[in-house]
């Protein structure tokens, strides 16, 4: 299909993972294959076919059911990366309640938040049992269930419609509450254009996201639509590690490898140590990479590298990948791609007015696309910020080329001011890293007290040993900056702070 043929079909009744998996039974090729490998810390592998998913699904689900689960309940689901954690995902959604997946870094302050704002009905864990016991939720211990329970594999549900409640989704707050974002059954026909024109995605694809399945990127464009494409899915249970995700690549023949930014730099760090190593990355078709901005530097010395070019995707938790760069079309290092056929998205002025291209602008999405939540849980006043005009505010600000290529900006809320000026930390990152030894920094507020607020800037250093860099990075600041932009303090830092999601924590606390 091409980019102008490409439009949206969203039915009236829609389940997410009925659409997913049940459409398959009747396909005996792909209900025969391996729908999902799970591999360990030690790279020992695990396997499920489309049939057995599909059957252990519906085996759930009226355990769910049996349990007093109803349509619209809320369910909390706290597990580790398992084909378990997507077993349960979609017992939840087939039946109609609500899933909620979350880490099981939270700790219990965090959870209890959660826990306040959503009242899930029950929850799904291994671990804290007598915390959630605690906070008076019914516990379901997927230990406790046994295969010869009671529960057939043929499951009389309610149709759930598209724009029905399926999951949400907790954002990590940097620093204030994490909200609710709710989102539709809909939402993975919403992000059908990613799997054309980003994942370029197809049959016979195995495909490997090594982040958490907490996180949208890794459970929808990196699992869910890759079995609703009736490809294979590449889960990982252990601890980050480079050497396993390049053997994981090589050993399971990956041909579509997703990440954040940082991996590809450590990857490059890896393979720049050992060159034998880029072996294990050449059948992979398609590099692509979400979570922060992609910087050009990696772009061009991994296409010096392996003679591939990654593809940069963009996406939230509120609207999942809906701009990227398409690999059937031409890329231009630095830029995050084009808004994605189908998707009503683009550039407004300060009162919602569409600009031309060759401008910069706020990039808001309208509220009628199907990938967009419905709305944050229980949370009408941080709702009403984002949706205006019938757009959703993305907060994010970037400049559109000629040719309809965005170039991200900053973003409006990381806007720091300071004595009534307005700082772009991105602007500040951009010169700092400009700079031959830096790895990465971040300018961030450090709070010191109640009152007095500083401007600090944390440098990340590349492995050379250099004299006096802080000296140095004042001096290109001084030549550069004006007076009021300059950090009041420069710290050189084993590692940037960042969120779960990979996003910079700019508030800290002296």
């Amino acid at each position: 299909m091409s980019v102008k043929e490409f439009n949206f079909q969203i039915p009236k009744y829609f389940n997410l993972a009925t659409n997913c998996i049940d459409r398959w039974m009747d396909n005996e090729e792909i209900s025969n294959k391996t729908a999902i490998y799970e591999v360990s810390q030690n790279l020992k592998i695990k396997s499920i076919s489309y049939y057995e998913l599909n059957k252990k699904i519906s085996f759930y689900s009226n355990f769910l059911l049996g349990k007093g689960i109803k349509k619209g309940n809320k369910v909390l689901l706290r597990m580790e990366n398992s084909i378990d954690f997507i077993i349960f995902f979609l017992s939840i959604v087939k039946i109609g309640a609500i899933v909620i997946p979350t880490s099981i870094l939270l700790k219990k302050r965090e959870l209890k938040y959660i826990i306040k704002n959503s009242k899930p009905s029950a929850v799904i864990s291994k671990t804290l049992i007598n915390f959630f016991s605690e906070e008076k939720i019914k516990v379901l211990k997927p230990g406790k269930i046994k295969n010869k329970s009671p529960y057939k594999y043929s499951v009389n549900i309610k149709k759930t419609l598209a724009n029905d409640p399926c999951y949400i989704t907790y954002t990590s707050g940097t620093t204030g509450n994490p909200k609710g974002v709710l989102h539709a059954h809909r939402s993975i026909l919403g992000r059908e254009p990613s799997t054309k024109f980003w994942l370029n995605l197809n049959q016979e694809d195995i495909v490997f996201n090594p982040g958490k399945l907490n996180w949208t990127y890794t459970l929808g464009a990196g699992c869910l639509d890759c079995l609703r494409y009736g490809s294979t899915a590449v889960i990982y249970s252990g601890n980050h590690s480079i050497n396993n995700y390049l053997e994981i690549i090589n050993d399971l023949k990956i041909t579509i490898f997703m990440t954040v930014p940082g991996i590809y730099r450590q990857i490059l760090r890896e393979i720049n140590t050992d060159i034998k190593k880029t072996k294990k990355l050449m059948k992979v078709k398609n590099f692509l990479s979400a979570g922060e901005h992609l910087k050009k530097e990696i772009i061009i010395e991994w296409k010096k590298k392996l003679n591939k070019y990654i593809y940069e995707g963009l996406g939230m938790s509120e609207i999942s990948y809906f701009i990227s760069n398409n690999p059937m079309e031409k890329l231009f290092p630095g830029s995050c791609g084009k808004v994605q056929p189908g998707h009503s998205a683009y550039l407004v002025d300060n009162k919602y007015n569409k600009i031309p291209n060759n401008s910069v602008g706020e990039l808001v999405v309208e509220t009628k696309d199907p990938g967009l939540m419905i709305k944050y849980w229980r949370d009408p006043h941080e709702t009403k910020k984002k949706f205006k005009n019938n757009l959703f505010l993305t907060g994010d600000i970037f400049k559109i080329d000629s040719k309809g290529y965005l170039w991200f900006q900053s973003r409006k809320d990381e806007i720091i001011n300071v004595l009534g000026f307005r700082i772009s930390p991105k602007e500040i990152e951009k010169i700092v890293e400009s700079i031959k030894f830096v790895e990465e920094s971040a300018l961030c507020i450090k709070r010191i007290g109640n009152q007095k607020e500083i401007t600090s800037l944390r440098v990340v250093l590349k492995k050379n040993r250099i004299k006096n860099p802080i000296k140095i990075i004042n001096k290109i600041i001084n030549s550069e900056l004006a007076d009021y932009k300059k950090p009041k303090e420069i710290i050189i830092v084993s590692k940037i702070e960042k969120t779960i999601n990979g996003k910079i924590i700019r508030l800290i606390k002296n």
